[in-house]
């Protein structure tokens, strides 16, 4: 009889559920190894024998076919796990099969081995950047102009990438593959054209040129590994802040931002910056400094930085941005956080900082926003109200890179 596919996702989501935090401890109960069901819900394995679905469900005390694949419909949710898939990013992921993850407006291109995350030794990056240079954007920056007086930045572009992957048995800590970066320089010129484009095409109806553009242009998310993409890709460092009590920080954006009006988000997003207007500040194209610098200028707390982490990276698929998901843990508890908050120097841009813990991470990805909880705290002089809302497009897809990480390290 033929093996079965099996749905990661529903998976994963019926183990924790039915009280199982671990793979190991569902390893135990069914009698499949922990490495097989590790590859099941990681989707490294597609498929399972009746005999391996069998012993799984008996323990998880479900039917067989609770957890087999469904056929995907573009406008349903993969399984109650996941968020509903928007019927455009569907019917390219349907066409290329490129995802390993999807959630809201991020396409998963790559994730650490394991899902324990790359240090900061095991990620190198080009030294010699050339600037980014695109005859298709010039007219699409005359199109969208920056308006006057606006900073005009200059930030780094994702040019392509390479990883010699590996079985994770194969891979010992601290002895990571390197994942290598290479890297283009470009400015806020081409970030604030590709945003207007993103934006015309989100109204209602959406903008004909906008809707040609895309589709024109999406083929060029699967051309960023071999360095042929036609598009200036921006590079956002897409942090997940967990504190030193185990809470992970969840803000909301202020109504101001050019990207995510007052979204919430977990926890915070920085761009990766080659020089600020009108001084020499740089990250020198360091992922992690730049999600450290983001996390202590806007919530004035001390990462740990030998355990930051780089989950995974993939593409936000309304503007083009490349978007690598960047654990910070931080010696500071969560009280303490809002304590050191107010003196942070860049504390405007979140109006609300509130947490989440761990073991509700499941239950917020089910949700399309958040819920202020009672430990929420408003910014100080300012009239946004502390009320639910949308999550960020990214949100989703860190809270999920966590749970993986958490899972891989118990």
């Amino acid at each position: 009889m033929p093996n079965k596919a099996i749905d990661g996702f529903e998976l994963r989501r019926l183990r924790i559920t039915k009280g199982f935090s671990t793979g190991n401890a569902l390893a135990r109960a069914s009698g499949v190894s922990a490495k097989q069901i590790q590859n099941l819900e990681s989707g490294k394995t597609a498929t399972a024998t009746e005999r391996t679905i069998t012993r799984i469900a008996k323990a998880l005390l479900v039917e067989p076919e609770a957890f087999l694949l469904k056929v995907r419909h573009s406008v349903e949710p993969v399984s109650q796990f996941l968020p509903p898939i928007r019927p455009d990013i569907q019917a390219f992921l349907d066409r290329k099969q490129v995802a390993l993850a999807v959630f809201d407006e991020y396409v998963q291109l790559q994730h650490s081995p394991g899902w324990r995350g790359w240090s900061r030794n095991s990620v190198s990056v080009n030294k010699n950047i050339p600037p980014f240079r695109s005859q298709i954007l010039t007219s699409l920056m005359k199109l969208y102009p920056v308006p006057r007086g606006e900073p005009r930045n200059d930030y780094y572009s994702l040019r392509g990438w390479k990883y010699e992957a590996k079985h994770e048995d194969e891979i010992k800590v601290g002895q990571e593959i390197e994942l290598q970066l290479t890297l283009e320089g470009g400015s806020w010129n081409h970030i604030f054209a590709l945003n207007g484009r993103w934006k015309d095409y989100n109204q209602n109806p959406p903008d004909p040129d906008a809707v040609n553009f895309r589709r024109e242009f999406e083929d060029d998310i699967l051309a960023i590994c071999n360095g042929s993409s036609r598009l200036y890709h921006n590079m956002n460092a897409e942090v997940i802040l967990v504190t030193s009590d185990n809470k992970v920080v969840i803000t909301r954006r202020p109504r101001r931002s050019v990207f995510s009006e007052a979204r919430w988000t977990a926890s915070l997003e920085e761009q990766l910056m080659r020089r600020k207007h009108g001084s020499a500040t740089s990250d020198n194209a360091d992922i992690f400094e730049c999600a450290e610098r983001g996390a202590r200028d806007e919530l004035g707390i001390t990462p740990i930085s030998e355990k930051s982490r780089l989950l995974s990276f993939g593409i936000e698929w309304g503007n083009f941005t490349a978007a690598f998901l960047v654990l910070i843990r931080c010696t500071e508890t969560f009280a303490e956080l809002l304590k050191a908050w107010p003196m942070a120097p860049e504390n405007t841009e979140a109006t609300v900082v509130d947490c989440l813990e761990v073991v509700k991470i499941p239950e917020a990805i089910k949700r399309d926003h958040w819920l202020p909880s009672q430990r929420a705290a408003v910014a100080p002089k300012t009239n946004e109200p502390c009320e639910r809302g949308l999550w960020h497009p990214v949100a989703r897809a860190r809270l999920d890179a966590l749970m993986r990480h958490l899972d891989s390290t118990i």
